[in-house]
């Protein structure tokens, strides 16, 4: 009995050891989402990654408070943007 463990156990390792080297992809390596970037928790991200987020969110204007409601008005001119675009972009065809 101890012996068919002890092999269960050299076969288990041994595939373990050598699955990357077979050309499967290993778990240490692996991201969460492919092809997007992950940096851990607490771990600073790269001065460029950095610089490209505040670029951003600097083109995008002064940001609303969070606990902000859109005015009745927003609200308004919102629906006609989207009812103005969706026209524009199903133009012709019938629904």
């Amino acid at each position: 009995m101890r012996r068919v463990a002890l092999i269960v156990a050299l076969i288990v390792t041994l595939t373990t050891a050598l699955f990357p080297l077979l050309g499967g992809s290993s778990l240490a390596h692996a991201q969460p989402y492919p092809g997007k970037e992950f940096a851990p928790k607490g771990r600073p991200m790269g001065p460029a990654k950095q610089a490209e987020r505040e670029r951003m969110r600097d083109a995008q204007g002064p940001a609303r408070p969070v606990h902000e409601r859109m005015s009745p008005e927003d609200r308004r001119q919102l629906r006609r943007d989207i009812d103005q675009h969706g026209r524009e972009l199903y133009r012709g065809r019938n629904r």
